[in-house]
C-alpha cells in the first residue's frame, strides 16, 4: 500500500504536525470509522483530528485518570462530539478501532513490547497500528543515562521496521520532519503494521 509523502505545506492546515498527520492520514486512507492515538498525553491530536475530519471518531486512550477527565471535558466545551478518551485498562478499549496511533511514545518507556500489545489489543481484525518515533543513532540500555530529555529510545527507521515486522505486516514507511519549526536534522521515523494478533470486542 502506498500512502502520500508529507510536506509542512501539506498538512500545516490540519494543525497537527506532520508525525501525528502520518497516524491520521494512515486513518483516512484505510477508511476507519474509529481511530485511537494510544498514549495521548494532553490530546492535542485528538481535538485537532476531531475537528479536522468530522466522520472519524477519534479516541485517545491513556492510563492517566485525570488525563481522560480532562480530556473529555476539554472535548465537550470545544463542541467536538467525535472525540472522547478512554483509560487504557477499559475492556471497552479492546478490538475498538481500525487504526491505533502510538504517536512518539516508544521512545519514553522501557518496556515497548508491553505498549505495542496494548495498542494491538485496541485494534479490529484487519486493523492496522501507526508507530512513530525520533529518528537517531543513539541505541540505549535500561542504565543508559545519556538520553536527551526524558527520551530512554530512539531508533533508526530500519530498526523500527525491522522491530515491527516480528509483530505483523510492515507497510514501506519514511521519515517526516518532527515539527514545522525543527532543523532537518531533527526526524521523526514513521512506521504502519497490521498485527497478528488483535482484540476481539467482548473479549
Amino acid at each position: 500500500e502506498a500512502f502520500v509523502r508529507f510536506s509542512d505545506d501539506q498538512v500545516r492546515g490540519t494543525m497537527l504536525p506532520p508525525r501525528a498527520a502520518y497516524w491520521t492520514s494512515v486513518a483516512r486512507l484505510r477508511g476507519a470509522a474509529v481511530a485511537v492515538e494510544f498514549g495521548t498525553d494532553h490530546g492535542i491530536h485528538i481535538y485537532h483530528a476531531a475537528r479536522s475530519f468530522p466522520s472519524v471518531r477519534w479516541i485517545g486512550v491513556d492510563p492517566r485518570e485525570g488525563v481522560v477527565a480532562d480530556g473529555n471535558a476539554q472535548a465537550q466545551r470545544l463542541g467536538l462530539a467525535n472525540a472522547a478518551f478512554m483509560l487504557a485498562d477499559d475492556p471497552a478499549t479492546i478490538g475498538i478501532a481500525d487504526c491505533v496511533g502510538v504517536v512518539d511514545v516508544l521512545e519514553h518507556v522501557l518496556h515497548r513490547d508491553a505498549v505495542l500489545d496494548g495498542a494491538e489489543k485496541m485494534c479490529r481484525p484487519g486493523g492496522a497500528v501507526v508507530v512513530t518515533t525520533p529518528h537517531g543513532a543513539w541505541m540505549p540500555t535500561e542504565d543508559d543515562h545519556t538520553a536527551p530529555l526524558d527520551h530512554v529510545g530512539v531508533q533508526h527507521l530500519a530498526s523500527l521496521c525491522a522491530a515491527l515486522a516480528e509483530r505483523g505486516d510492515v507497510i514501506p514507511a519514511q521519515v517526516v520532519s518532527g515539527t514545522f519549526s525543527e532543523p532537518a536534522p531533527n526526524r521523526t521515523a514513521c512506521a504502519t503494521y497490521l498485527p497478528r494478533v488483535t482484540g476481539e470486542p467482548g473479549v
